[in-house]
């Protein structure tokens, strides 16, 4: 079995060897950068165009009172921004 140690070790040497092996080490990353945004790309792009998309056949209901109250509060609040706009201010450098 596999100690902590080994395991702590490994990690405390990986950047080193890394580094020791630039060239190897971009290449590794590009290409798993490259299938990781290869299978990205055919999943939300080439699999999203040969699917239909699921028909919902639920309704939207609308709770008349509770759109009213929400319609009131959005006018009072659109009265008090619109009297802002003309309410004129002291000019404290004057």
């Amino acid at each position: 079995m596999i100690e902590i140690k080994q395991i702590k070790c490994l990690f405390k040497r990986l950047p080193q060897t890394a580094a020791e092996h630039i060239f190897w080490s971009f290449l590794a990353l590009f290409f798993i950068a490259a299938a990781c945004g290869g299978i990205l790309f055919y999943k939300y792009n080439i699999l999203a165009k040969n699917t239909e998309p699921q028909k919902i056949e639920t309704t939207v209901k609308i709770d008349e009172q509770l759109y009213q109250k929400l319609s009131d509060i959005w006018q009072k609040r659109g009265e008090a921004f619109d009297a802002a706009k003309t309410k004129k201010y002291a000019d404290p450098f004057k």
